[in-house]
């Protein structure tokens, strides 16, 4: 896990669901102050803008922007989608665009001059670091065929880009 400390309150995140919020104020008697619900899985780096949000970016691709205002309500204000992806591990082309294997969830079709995400196709695999290792890609015709280290091969239509969908595993 990782976390973030702005004042006397620490945030942690990573490992499975949510953000833990402790109260730090005394480092040798945190408190548990509060949780919020939202998908953190491979988050690994966070920066308090101020006392009032904490930016957090996920290995999912996901930048979420939390309000601290209230350390123990901690609330979801915004979250978007890193473009091209935070370590994309293969890439395959289809039609003129690339399709990019993003390690935690699955593939993004990209624009292939600018890489700007085009359709984002996350494959129902559990949600653990380890299950959710995607390696490798290969494209034959309209299929796309991921290589998962712990999850094992996904087969995706890629036929409509915008939308790929699973055809199993």
């Amino acid at each position: 896990t990782r976390g973030a400390r702005v004042g006397s309150y620490f945030y942690s995140f990573g490992w499975g669901d949510g953000i833990d919020v402790w109260n730090v104020g005394d480092i040798d008697h945190p408190q548990s102050a509060g949780h919020l619900d939202i998908l953190t899985l491979g988050g690994r780096h966070a920066a308090g803008l101020g006392t009032t949000n904490l930016l957090l970016q996920t290995d999912t691709d996901l930048m979420h922007t939390i309000d601290i205002r209230t350390p123990g309500k901690p609330r979801r204000t915004a979250t978007g989608w890193i473009p091209a992806g935070v370590d994309a591990r293969d890439v395959a082309m289809y039609r003129g665009k690339q399709v990019l294997v993003q390690p935690n969830y699955g593939l993004t079709i990209n624009d292939a001059v600018t890489l700007a995400p085009l359709a984002r196709f996350e494959a129902r695999a559990p949600f653990s670091l380890e299950d959710r290792s995607f390696e490798q890609v290969d494209v034959v015709g309209d299929r796309a065929y991921l290589a998962a280290w712990g999850a094992g091969v996904f087969a995706v239509d890629l036929t409509n880009p915008k939308a790929p969908k699973e055809l199993g595993s």
